[in-house]
Formats: structure tokens, C-alpha cells, sequence
């Protein structure tokens, strides 16, 4: 499993704890808000996220970081950990 891969597993899998929701087909363009979360699911996936790759996307990218969609959000974790 490549790099990639595994960042793309691991974010769906914080997805899915944080929702609590086994079931669901998250998109490449699926957003947060399409997969269900409200406000504060928002803010604890990418605390999630950002404290299980030990980076800091919320302030590097405060504008937009809520209103990502999947494949962007995978991105910005990649970008943020120097793989690309």
C-alpha cells in the first residue's frame, strides 16, 4: 500500500469514528457536510486528522479546510506531510 493510499484509508476511517457510521460510500468529491457532519464533526475530524499525521492544516489553510472535499482534503494532508 503506498503512501497515498494509506493517508486516503486512514482519513475515511476518521471519518467514519468521528460520524459513527460504518455504511457509508465517501466520494472523491464528497464534502463534510454531504457525509452528515455538522459543525463540530467538522472541527473533530480535522483534529483527528491533523493529531494522527502530526500536522497543522486548520491554521496553514484556515479559509476554506471545512468545505474540502474528500480528494482535496487527502491533498492537503499529503502536501502538508511533504509527499508531494
Amino acid at each position: 500500500m503506498s503512501d497515498v493510499d494509506f493517508i486516503e484509508r486512514k482519513i475515511e476511517l476518521i471519518i467514519r469514528e468521528v460520524l459513527c457510521v460504518e455504511m457509508i460510500t465517501i466520494y472523491n468529491y464528497s464534502t463534510l457536510a454531504d457525509l452528515g457532519a455538522n459543525s463540530l464533526d467538522k472541527v473533530d475530524i480535522i483534529l483527528e486528522i491533523e493529531k494522527e499525521f502530526n500536522i497543522d492544516i486548520s491554521k496553514t489553510y484556515p479559509n476554506r479546510i471545512y468545505e474540502l472535499d474528500f480528494e482535496q482534503l487527502c491533498f492537503l494532508v499529503q502536501k502538508s506531510m511533504k509527499l508531494f
